[in-house]
Formats: C-alpha cells, structure tokens, sequence
C-alpha cells in the first residue's frame, strides 16, 4: 500500500482561513483525508468546515492522540 505523507512549507491562520484554503487543500492531500488530531482540537470544532468541503470526498477523523504518543497509539 502506498500513500502521501505531507507536510506544509507555510502556515495560512486566522479566522475563516480553512474555507479560505479548499482548494489547495484538496489539490496537496486529494479528495480522501486522514486527520489526525487530539480530542482537545475536536472539542473546539477547528476542522469542523474540513468535513463539508465540496472538493473532499471523505475525511477520517482519528482524535485519539494524546501528548507524546506511545507506540500504541501509532498501532491504533
């Protein structure tokens, strides 16, 4: 199985900045997206727009991660 491991070259912030960024969203990680997160992030609803963008087919949220992640998180 192969997949894309991205990481980005800046930093975009402030109010309305992910509805802002949908399209180089979908053209740097595709219409299929794992995000992965902590429950404290989740609790804010910070990516809540992520999941109605029109150009993402589906998003997979995995929240679970904690401070220093043990293996066993990784093997979640």
């Amino acid at each position: 199985m192969s997949f894309k491991f991205n990481t980005v070259p800046r930093i975009k912030f402030g109010l309305g900045s992910l509805v802002d960024c949908q399209n180089e969203i979908s053209v740097l990680l595709g219409n299929r997206i794992l995000l992965v997160t902590d429950e404290g992030l989740t609790s804010l609803g910070l990516y809540e727009p992520l999941l109605t963008m029109k150009n993402v087919e589906k998003v997979i949220v995995f929240d679970k991660v904690e401070a220093d992640p043990s293996l066993l998180t990784v093997f979640k």
